[in-house]
């Protein structure tokens, strides 16, 4: 994420840049908090060699790397999501160059949800809003054979700028309404 804070004269962020910082940190705190695909099945289609844990200096979770062009992902139950996150083992490089993440129904009818370029560190992107069970993510197009992990489906509620707390690292109230 791409903040563009300039610094004033002193080289400090204006209080209202760091206030919506601190908005934006807790919106994206509170959508990632569930995450449903950590209770659902992951499949590499067409595993080109065995999944590997990452060793990597940028993330310590020990995050199962999926070296596959389509990995599909089966929710325990259909839930309500707007919200698809992936990202790359970049200590291999950025390979995805093409993307598309379809929804999958119970006759194997597929409907895309997204589609993108690249993917990265990380990429999280607002999908069509649903409640889906299946869900197929396919590499098109890579520039080497692509190395996924960390897959996140979620689902974030637009009010969600209304119920935040926002408190500073003393616990003094920064900001008393968001609108």
């Amino acid at each position: 994420m791409l903040l563009n804070f300039p610094p004033d004269r002193r080289g400090f962020v204006c209080d209202s840049d760091a206030e919506s910082a601190l908005i934006s940190h807790q919106c994206i705190s509170k959508m990632l908090s569930v995450n449903y695909v950590d209770n659902a099945t992951v499949t590499a289609l067409d595993a080109y060699m065995d999944i590997f844990t990452a060793d990597s200096k940028n993330d310590t979770r020990n995050l199962k790397v999926y070296p596959a062009y389509t990995v599909e992902i089966e929710l325990p139950k259909s839930e309500k999501v707007n919200v698809f996150a992936v990202s790359e083992f970049v200590e291999a490089g950025e390979r995805v160059n093409g993307f598309a993440l379809e929804a999958v129904d119970d006759r194997g009818n597929t409907e895309l949800l997204y589609s993108g370029e690249s993917i990265g560190f990380y990429r999280a992107v607002r999908i069509k809003e649903g409640k889906y069970k299946r869900l197929k993510f396919t590499v098109i197009s890579a520039l080497a054979k692509p190395l996924l992990m960390n897959f996140g489906i979620h689902y974030f509620e637009d009010y969600v700028l209304q119920s935040i707390d926002l408190k500073s690292n003393d616990g003094a109230n920064i900001v008393k309404s968001i609108e």
